[in-house]
Formats: structure tokens, sequence, C-alpha cells
């Protein structure tokens, strides 16, 4: 089996094999929170240059969206795969 891997400086990023790290650039946005599966938002930090990030407990193929400070879930632009649900905003695949 092969194996893609990519290092940028942006999207989910696979740190151990259950820890990954969120990072997105929404520099109009005042907080941003991730939101991994069922689990409730994981707050996210505040970078310079309008970036926000996170290392959260999870690893490769979960499910997750950003959610902006409205409260909209977001789907990641640099995810690998895309989920759409009928009932909540489209997820991405870690």
């Amino acid at each position: 089996m092969s194996h893609f891997v990519r290092d940028l400086p942006f999207g989910a990023t696979l740190l151990e094999k259950n820890r990954t790290r969120f990072r997105l650039w929404a520099p109009q946005q005042a907080q941003m929170s991730v939101d991994i599966g069922e689990r409730e938002h994981i707050p996210m930090q505040r970078r310079e240059g309008g970036w926000f990030e996170v290392a959260a407990a999870c690893g490769a193929g979960a499910t997750y969206r950003y959610v902006l400070d409205s409260g909209l879930g977001v789907p990641d632009p640099a995810a690998r795969a895309q989920e759409c649900r009928k009932l909540r905003a489209p997820a991405a695949c870690a």
C-alpha cells in the first residue's frame, strides 16, 4: 500500500496516531472552533496573521468541521475528503 504525505501549513495534519493539528486562515473571524464528530466545539487559538489552530485527540478518518464565530459550521477547504450530511453542515475527513 502506498502512502500520500503532504506537509502544508493549513488544514488537518496528523501529528501522532490519535492526535491531529487543525489550522485555518480566517482573518475576518474573532474566534473559531473545530467540531470533531459529535463532540462539542473545541476552541481554536488565534495566531498572528489571521491563523487559528488547535491540536486535538483524534486520528485519521475522523469527521470534523470548522465553526465560525457566528456558529455556522463549514467544511475544511484543504480536506482530503468531504462528507455531506442532511441535518448538519458538511464535514471533512482528516
